[in-house]
Order: structure tokens, then C-alpha cells, then sequence
């Protein structure tokens, strides 16, 4: 896990620092413990030579202890012992120092006598070459330390981290997925007191939350389309009564043709073949626009299962023309059907006929006798989207005009709240256009108005266009 990767490096870093500090800091005070060394060894051997060196020169002079300090030189192994003499060393102080001698890196006293003019001193110097391979050693001894911490440390860090971090996390990323695709199933249990644990309890409230509010949601939805779907029933219900009484005087044309020409039949007054077989057959077709007729209505009032298909608006008006033509002329009002060419929708063809039905009755309501209500389909582009939630793009308008007594332009705006009518009481429920409205807004469209007192309205219902 990625995370466990960066925290083990950035710990294995820290402890790699640490180490190279404490190396460095280790190799340089074993260094200066080893020139110590070399200065408390240099000045112990001068002291040593010195007595038998000053007898000597107080002995044979000068030469003398030259003489003796060679042999010493000859027997002493890596450590040379010189004299020398230098006006400098008068103030009897032990001088020690670096220096090089031919590349080689030496270290030497000079220890002074208390013989000889000008004062004389032994020269003691030593090689380091035993400094070079010792701090090798060091480093080589701590590199090899610091890597095998390294590579305990790794293994138990991917290790713990792995189970204390790195599987916690992984659950915890499954469930946000599933909350993410709505499945709010039992959480996984995350153990401890860390900052993760504190995390999944937290996510685990998180998703119960969530899942309560889900259920509270999908109850409160679909109660509302319950009530949205009793609602449109109402409506198409309360238009049906509206068309009744025009489909009583529909049906009463046909029945009184099936009476008199049965009358006739039974009554013998018709008893050639020909003519008989001739009333049979305009029983028949008068029956069957019966049955047609009544087919429509029940089609109409039938609460039905909503599905989308491709609907074809200009049969869709034909369909509901056929069905308000009793109402229509009973109120003296002509429809009309004008259409611009096959224009197709992605629709649910029964709610789209609540809609076009609704409009068209309230337009017949609202007309005069003798005047026209006409129903036009067409399309229309919407080029920009605007803050009401209407997006670009290519429409298809079916306007609904008629030349009634218009709406007051006060009252335009409320002309889609429920309940609101001005109708007489109990000839209107005032739902008719709120619920078109809203089957029309579920569709991705709206509708809206035209209107002048006098002059008529005209609404146009605008939704989306679909290929044919």
C-alpha cells in the first residue's frame, strides 16, 4: 500500500540519518581519542630518552648523542628519534604536530634537553598510516550495522504497517466505495484507540446515516409518485366527466340507427334479402363506431403503466381530437390538426395525451361558439441555457390557440399552481394544467403562455426532440 510504502521510506530515512550521524560523530572522537594516543605515546617515550640522551651529550657532547640516538633509531620499529637544535626551543616547552614527510602523513614531539647551545630537543615522529585503515574499519563496521537496522526495521515496519495501517485502510476504501454505489451493508470492524479506528467508527456512522436517509428518501418518493399518479387519475377522470355528456349525444346517433333499423327487421316491415342483409350490415358499422367510441374513453380514463417510446405527435393530436370532437361540438368549437412534418419524441404516449387533452379542453372552455381551436406542431431551437433550467438544443413545439377571452397577464404566472381555476365552482378542479406541467417537466420540457385579454392564448408545450 502506498501509504505503508512512504511512511516505512520516510522512517528509513530518519533512521539512516541518525546513523550516519552517530557514524560520523563516532569516527571523529575515535579519531581525536587516537591522537591523543599518539601525543600521550610520544611525549612518554621522550621522557624516557631524555636522561640517557643528556648523559651522553654531557658525556661525549654533542656527538655522543647523536651517536646513541641512531642506535635507538635502529631498534625502534616505525618510531624515529632525531636531535635537533634550535634557538626556538629555549623556552623548554614540548612542541607536537602534524606534518608530511615524502606523501606520508607523520605525527611528531620535540621534547626538550637541558643541554646544548643553541638548546637541543629529541625529535620523536610516528606514521599514520594506521589512522587510514582504522576509520575504513569504522565505517565499513557501522555501514554494515546501519544496514542490517535498515533491514530490520523495513521488515518489521511493512509488517506492522501492513496490519495496523495498511489493511484497515484498504477496508475502509472498499466501504466508501460501496456507500459511493449505495450499498450501505454492516461495515467492516476496525479494533483500537488510533486515529483509523476513530475514522471507520466515524464512516460507519456515516453510512448508517446514510442508508436511514436512503430508506426515508425512496418512502417519501414513492409515496410522492403515488400521489403524483392518483393525482393525474383524477384529472383524466374529471376529464372524462367533462366528455360524457358530449358522448351521450356521440352515441345517440348510431343507437337510434341499430333501434329503428332492428325495429324494422323484427317487424317485418324489411323482408327482402338484400334489404335485410343491407340493415345488418349498417347495425354493424354503427355498432362498431360505438365500441370505437368507447374504447377511446376507456383508453383515456385507464390509469396505466408509464413507459417511454418514440411517439409521433401529429397522430398523438389526431387521437386526441378524435376524443374531445363530442365536447367540442357541443360547445360550437372547430378543432384543427396542423403539423409541420413527422416530428417524433421520446414520450410516454398516455401521459402526453393527459397533457395535449388537458390543454385542448381548457382552450375549448375558454372559446366562443363558432370559433376555431387549433393545435400546431412543430419544432424550435433553444439556443443558450437559460436560469430557468432550460437546455440548448432542438425541441418539438405543439401550440395549442384558441381567440377565447385570454388571461389577465396578473394572472399568467399562477395559471400552473394547483387548485387555481376561474371556472365557476364545481365546474373546474384546477388541476388540469398543474398536472400537465408536471408530466411535461418529468419529459425535460415545459410549457409556457401567450395571452391577451380578448384576444385568446395560446399555449406551446416544448419537449425535447428525437430523430425519427
Amino acid at each position: 500500500m502506498r501509504l505503508v510504502r512512504q511512511l516505512s521510506t520516510y522512517l528509513l530515512l530518519a533512521i539512516g540519518a541518525v546513523l550516519a550521524l552517530d557514524t560520523a560523530i563516532s569516527i571523529r572522537s575515535h579519531l581525536t581519542l587516537f591522537e591523543a594516543d599518539l601525543r600521550h605515546d610520544e611525549i612518554s617515550i621522550g621522557e624516557a630518552l631524555r636522561p640517557p640522551i643528556e648523559r651522553a651529550w654531557a658525556s661525549g657532547g654533542e656527538a655522543g648523542a647523536r651517536e646513541l640516538v641512531q642506535a635507538m633509531n635502529r631498534r625502534e620499529n616505525g618510531i624515529r628519534v632525531g636531535l635537533v637544535t634550535d634557538p626556538d626551543l629555549a623556552t623548554g616547552e614540548v612542541v607536537q604536530q602534524r606534518y608530511e614527510s615524502q606523501g606520508e602523513p607523520r605525527f611528531h614531539t620535540l621534547m626538550p634537553l637541558g643541554v646544548g647551545s643553541p638548546p637541543a630537543a629529541i625529535e620523536i615522529s610516528e606514521p599514520l598510516e594506521s589512522e587510514r585503515p582504522y576509520m575504513f574499519q569504522r565505517v565499513r563496521g557501522t555501514l554494515l550495522t546501519a544496514a542490517g537496522t535498515i533491514a530490520a526495521c523495513a521488515l518489521i515496519m511493512g509488517f506492522v504497517g501492513q496490519r495496523v495501517v495498511g489493511q484497515p485502510i484498504q477496508a475502509l476504501v472498499a466501504q466508501a466505495r460501496r456507500i459511493g454505489a449505495g450499498d450501505f451493508s454492516p461495515p467492516p470492524h476496525v479494533g483500537g484507540r488510533h486515529e483509523i479506528s476513530q475514522l471507520a467508527r466515524e464512516l460507519n456512522a456515516m453510512a448508517q446515516s446514510l442508508a436511514a436517509a436512503s430508506h426515508r428518501v425512496a418512502s417519501e418518493s414513492a409515496a410522492r409518485i403515488a400521489t403524483l399518479e392518483q393525482l393525474r387519475h383524477a384529472d383524466r377522470l374529471t376529464t372524462v366527466g367533462k366528455l360524457a355528456s358530449g358522448l351521450a349525444h356521440e352515441l345517440g346517433t348510431p343507437l337510434n340507427v341499430v333501434s329503428a333499423r332492428a325495429a324494422m327487421i323484427a317487424e317485418r316491415e324489411i323482408e327482402e334479402p338484400d334489404d335485410v342483409r343491407y340493415s345488418a350490415r349498417i347495425i354493424g358499422e354503427q355498432s362498431e363506431r360505438m365500441v370505437r367510441i368507447v374504447r377511446q374513453l376507456l383508453d383515456f380514463a385507464r390509469r396505466q403503466t408509464g413507459e417511454k417510446r418514440q411517439v409521433e405527435l401529429a397522430g398523438l393530436a389526431r387521437t386526441s381530437v378524435e376524443i374531445l370532437k363530442s365536447l367540442a361540438r357541443k360547445q360550437g368549437v372547430e378543432l384543427a390538426v396542423e403539423s409541420a412534418g413527422e416530428i417524433r419524441v421520446r414520450a410516454d404516449a398516455s401521459q402526453l395525451q393527459q397533457v395535449l387533452t388537458n390543454v385542448v379542453v381548457n382552450a375549448i372552455q375558454a372559446s366562443d361558439r363558432g370559433s376555431q381551436v387549433s393545435i400546431r406542431i412543430g419544432a424550435g431551437e433553444v439556443g443558450d441555457n437559460d436560469a430557468m433550467g432550460r437546455h440548448a438544443g432542438r425541441y418539438a413545439v405543439l401550440a395549442v390557440a384558441d381567440r377565447g377571452r385570454g388571461i389577465a397577464e396578473d394572472e399568467i404566472a399562477a395559471v400552473f399552481d394547483p387548485f387555481f381555476t376561474r371556472k365557476p365552482l364545481g365546474e373546474g378542479t384546477g388541476l388540469g394544467l398543474s398536472v400537465a406541467y408536471g408530466i411535461v417537466q418529468e419529459h425535460g420540457g415545459w410549457i409556457d403562455v401567450e395571452s391577451a385579454l380578448g384576444q385568446g392564448s395560446c399555449f406551446r408545450i416544448w419537449l425535447p426532440c428525437e430523430a425519427a
